[in-house]
């Protein structure tokens, strides 16, 4: 594909890196996360579980997740067009589920995202899945 210029390249990073920074702060603010990241109609495709559509449900969805901190994201490749782009990256984090030992964790994501008419872009669809063996696997 062509048409996706520098700028739009970076104005995702820029985008990526604020919902990072949004994640890493606490307690963290999943509204304004999704409304950063996401379409009001996007989709979340989580590991060992349904499909999350719409962006309400993807903050209660986030919500439920433990605290997350030393969340890094490193983008591998953006490609796309004028309007829509995506892009695979992988990520690290430490999770801390309530009453046991942080975690760490480490895998990849796809996402496809779509240029607004104001000139932002969000996330339509996101994919994600760890690296690591599912426990007891």
């Amino acid at each position: 594909m062509s048409g996706l210029t520098e700028a739009d390249k970076a104005t995702i990073r820029d985008t990526s890196q604020k919902v990072v920074d949004i994640a890493n702060h606490k307690p963290t603010d999943w509204d304004v996360y999704t409304r950063t990241y996401y379409t009001d109609d996007a989709v979340v495709l989580p590991p060992n579980a349904p499909a999350v559509m719409g962006r309400a449900a993807i903050r209660d969805f986030l919500s439920g997740f433990p605290p997350i901190t030393n969340f890094k994201i490193a983008d591998v490749e953006i490609d796309g067009g004028e309007d829509q782009a995506w892009v695979y990256g992988t990520y690290k984090m430490t999770l801390s589920p309530p009453g046991t030992s942080p975690m760490e964790d480490a895998g990849k994501y796809m996402e496809v995202w779509r240029k607004e008419s104001n000139g932002a872009w969000r996330v339509t669809h996101d994919m994600f899945n760890s690296d690591l063996p599912v426990p007891g696997a």
